[in-house]
């Protein structure tokens, strides 16, 4: 049996089935919805000096450095704060392979955010998928959420709405599938409680992350 949420990050542009999984929900998840899923911090994290997706991830956290801080910007004007505290946080098992959240955050009023991070791995509409089904499934059991992430995240979870940020490089946001990806997530918007926000790397200031798409929860204007 084809993995639903894998058909869904290869068929690029299918919009009603992405909605259509969120709205059955995480059934392929642990095989029953009645069983619970498990969260943890102890995930196969990518080493410091790894090229790519590492290093960013390495630049982004600040489980060692409480005072910094991920911004999110539109247009210089500062939406959001986040603080990303642990990579390769498993967020569940399916029948083939786990769900894995490059990098586990929360913003400034302690909602749980997934951090999807690429650089030049598949394309824009496959990533916001992957970050949509991470969210998803946090979101399926908040209350499972914050009693297994409660003694093994240092800073305290108060926010149940968890939302996602993809975190790629401005050449990435280049590739044709980047037009499909901003109809999803205008879609989840208008339609779900899933939120996902777009935001560009720069290497010279990885702390400044600009929006490219989408907004984050609890933001009035649009961006």
């Amino acid at each position: 049996m084809i993995d639903r949420w894998n058909k869904a990050r290869e068929d690029t542009g299918n919009i009603n089935y992405v909605i259509e999984l969120i709205r059955k929900g995480m059934f392929d998840i642990r095989g029953k919805r009645c069983k619970k899923y498990i969260f943890n911090s102890a995930g196969k994290q990518r080493r410091r000096n790894t090229r790519g997706e590492g290093k960013i991830e390495e630049q982004l956290l600040s489980a060692h450095d409480s005072t910094k801080k991920s911004i999110l910007l539109k247009n210089g004007k500062v939406i959001k704060r986040i603080h990303f505290i642990s990579n390769a946080v498993g967020l569940g098992s399916r029948k083939k392979g786990n769900v894995i959240t490059d990098l586990f955050g929360i913003d400034e009023i302690g909602s749980p955010i997934a951090g999807e991070v690429k650089v030049n791995h598949q394309n824009p509409w496959y990533a916001v998928v992957e970050c949509v089904e991470q969210v998803a499934l946090m979101r399926a059991d908040r209350k499972n959420l914050l009693e297994c992430l409660y003694n093994k995240i240092p800073r305290e979870i108060r926010g149940v709405g968890a939302w996602g940020l993809v975190i790629a490089p401005y050449k990435y946001w280049q590739k044709p599938e980047f037009a499909s990806a901003n109809k999803l997530i205008e879609r989840l918007r208008r339609k779900t409680k899933i939120r996902i926000c777009c935001v560009v790397y720069n290497p010279k200031d990885p702390v400044d992350l600009e929006i490219i798409c989408g907004f984050p929860p609890s933001t009035r204007q649009a961006v």
